[in-house]
């Protein structure tokens, strides 16, 4: 999965600040295939240049998010990972660098190093 940041969100996520979703959408948008970018889904900040923002695609980075299936159940059922359709989802809440569950459970980590600008 591929998770899409703002430059300063991607530089808080490399210092190891939890990173918050933008205000407008209070989502972050996520991909399966981050070069299937057509069009607007609404799963992302690049939705809010409704509300008169004016961000274009090359504003932001695309992250690899290595999900794993306890990971994936957790967060679907909790709401927090959200299918919109078959390459594009929306994440509700934070992003940290890495995520356990109370068992130690990799949840979810973030690979900064994989990444894609627009």
């Amino acid at each position: 999965m591929w998770l899409l940041l703002t430059y300063d969100q991607f530089e808080a996520l490399r210092k190891g600040e939890e990173v918050q979703p933008d205000e407008y959408s209070r989502s972050f948008g996520m991909r399966v295939d981050p070069s299937k970018t057509d069009g607007p889904d609404y799963s992302s900040p690049l939705a809010s240049k409704e509300f008169g923002t004016g961000y274009h695609l090359k504003d932001y980075v695309f992250i690899a998010v290595e999900i794993t299936s306890t990971g994936c159940r957790q967060k679907v059922e909790d709401d927090t990972l959200v299918k919109l359709n078959a390459n594009v989802y929306q994440w509700h809440g934070s992003v940290k660098r890495v995520e356990f569950d109370r068992k130690g459970n990799l949840l979810y980590r973030v690979e900064l190093n994989t990444h894609s600008t627009g």
